[in-house]
């Protein structure tokens, strides 16, 4: 199987010749592996260390065209961010609260904005607002994407398992980063009661293995990962969230070809 091939069939729960792999990095940590693999490209990268890469694409809203790599200064929801320098990475911050000008209802009805539901330790948001004002606008862009043959991937960082049964009656097909150190977050758990309903993506820990473990750190927490998140199927393992500026290129590859060579 190729992958394209690879990722469709674990999407639709069909039968693979192994489980698909995929990478998530921020640029310095692709210009590291670049250099490290002695290959420029980014996805000839790809290619040569057998990543099922699953490309990003940033159509805008509405008709408005959106570039991450020419639109600095704004995100594709139209707020505004700045560069912020961070140890080894550099990150765009929100520069402006959204919803800062706004003074009515009205004016946060007709906002587009929606994203993480879940900290560190807990819930940004709780699940009876969550379903009242943002459950409602999701249903309908999922209904829209399933109108054209294609699956939805949601990304909510942190302590979001409250969330999880909500997001599957939107429709949600896909969920990432999996940040199984937060509370609610365990693996085992989220398969067992979720696993037959949605696909997971991600649940590599990217805070503390991946930077600071060894590369046979890294291969543990892999294989742990498929033990759970991958026990019969319907799991795409990846970084949680990027790669941080500063993890060793051996522990990106480490994650990679354990994946490629894993027998359940």
């Amino acid at each position: 199987m190729n992958s394209h091939e690879r990722i469709l069939a674990t999407l639709d729960r069909r039968p693979v010749d192994r489980v698909p792999v995929d990478v998530w990095l921020t640029p310095e940590v692709l210009d590291s592996l670049c250099k490290h693999v002695g290959e420029p490209d980014e996805y000839e990268l790809y290619r040569k260390l057998g990543v099922d890469k699953i490309a990003w694409v940033f159509p805008g809203y509405g008709t408005e065209k959106f570039d991450p790599n020419v639109s600095q200064g704004i995100d594709p929801w139209g707020v505004p961010t700045v560069n912020v320098r961070s140890g080894l990475a550099t990150y765009q911050e929100y520069g402006a609260p959204p919803l800062g000008e706004m003074a009515s209802p009205e004016e946060i009805d007709s906002h587009l904005i929606s994203d993480d539901m879940g900290t560190q330790e807990s819930q940004l948001i709780s699940v009876a607002a969550w379903k009242e004002h943002l459950q409602p606008r999701l249903s309908k862009w999922c209904e829209l994407i399933h109108s054209h043959g294609k699956k939805v991937l949601f990304h909510t960082d942190g302590a979001a398992r409250d969330f999880i049964p909500h997001l599957i009656e939107s429709g949600v097909d896909v969920l990432n980063p999996i940040q199984h150190v937060c509370p609610g977050m365990e693996r085992s758990s989220l398969k067992r009661d979720f696993g037959d309903k949605i696909i997971f993506h991600g649940g590599v820990e990217n805070q503390h293995v991946l930077p600071h473990g060894t590369t046979e750190d890294v291969r543990k927490e892999v294989v742990t990962c498929l033990e759970t998140l991958g026990a019969d199927g319907g799991y795409i393992p990846c970084s949680c969230h990027n790669i941080q500026a500063g993890t060793p290129p051996e522990n990106v590859i480490a994650m990679i070809e354990t994946v490629q060579k894993w027998i359940p």
